[in-house]
């Protein structure tokens, strides 16, 4: 599950999105959350946008209107992947996974780094066990 907070602004203008959507079928122009905002900057816009994509509440299609899309069962960082992995070209796929997976395995390397140091029981197999798992199920 995705652990990211949103702040109020970020929670506004998810609730807006999900408003509009289930309102017309599609999601807003930039210009238009930011004219329900007051938020002059199309810039302004993208910010809150890249961080709700970011956290894993939304995805589009870049540099295409109203393809905004809310991520189901939001807090699911596999649903944003696979939301994501789905608006890309066939032979994009492969690189965009490898990207994950290598992204993946640096924060369980993190991760078992952190909890190795917390606790001298052993937990490094645990973790090192938990890595090479993750990144062989992932690659299958």
């Amino acid at each position: 599950m995705v652990t990211h907070k949103l702040t109020k602004r970020q929670k506004d203008v998810y609730g807006f999105l999900r408003e509009t959507i289930a309102r017309h079928g599609y999601g807003p122009t930039v210009r238009e959350i930011g004219a329900h905002f007051g938020i002059k900057s199309p810039n302004g816009v993208m910010c809150h946008l890249y961080a709700l994509r970011w956290k894993g509440f939304i995805t589009w299609i870049p540099y295409t209107r109203r393809t905004i899309k809310l991520v189901h069962n939001t807090g699911s960082l596999i649903e944003f992947m696979r939301a994501e992995a789905d608006m890309l070209e066939p032979d994009e796929r492969l690189l965009f996974v490898s990207k994950i997976l290598v992204a993946f395995k640096g924060e369980l390397q993190q991760l078992a780094q952190d909890q190795a140091s917390a606790s001298k029981d052993g937990p490094e197999l645990e973790a090192g066990a938990a890595i090479e798992g993750a990144t062989a199920d992932a690659t299958n």
